[in-house]
């Protein structure tokens, strides 16, 4: 399936990013960065897993928007999280999706809501902020679905609502820490 050649550039693709936004933040953006690139690029793989609302961009998105703002963190997300999907699919023999690689899709403009979303709510305890920025998403989400002509989507809210709220309760402090709060 993947040969060793796309496992190494995917290796070197964490290893610059995180050494970039190391440099760039310290060990809080690239700690964010890992998250996101172990979610958009690992988990992105199996997509099954994705399509039943199996992620770890909220609590990224979450942590992003607690530290750096809504404005510095909606920039960060709309242009990180397009990056890493075009290099997912740059560097591993897979079928491209229809939206161009490396442009903002609508659901990445939902995702750096709630990063912006989290922004504005920062005082506020995780988990708080969690069941804020999860239903501005949701709302979002539906919106952008009906406008896109997309029908609406009963599982993945249900099952991303459980698997974030487990990841907030359980592990929330664990990432908190990772980022140094």
């Amino acid at each position: 399936m993947f040969k060793k050649r796309n496992i190494s550039l995917l290796a070197v693709s964490f290893v610059l990013g995180y050494a970039f936004f190391y440099l760039l933040g310290g060990h809080v953006l690239a700690a964010i960065f890992a998250v996101l690139w172990f979610d958009k690029i690992i988990i992105g793989l199996s997509g099954i897993v994705h399509k039943f609302g199996i992620e770890f961009t909220t609590i990224a998105t979450i942590l992003m928007g607690i530290i750096y703002g809504p404005v510095i963190a909606f920039a960060m997300i709309i242009i990180i999280v397009p990056i890493l999907y075009g290099l997912r699919y740059m560097l591993l023999p897979l079928v491209p999706p229809e939206w161009p690689l490396f442009v903002p899709s609508p659901q990445n403009l939902v995702e750096a809501l709630g990063a912006a979303v989290a922004g504005l709510l920062a005082g506020f305890p995780l988990l708080t902020i969690f069941l804020a920025v999860f239903m501005v998403k949701e709302i979002a989400y539906v919106v952008t679905d009906r406008i896109i002509g997309k029908p609406p989507d009963l599982i993945y809210p249900v099952v991303n609502f459980i698997f974030n709220l487990l990841i907030i309760i359980n592990l929330g402090g664990f990432f908190l820490g990772l980022v140094g709060l």
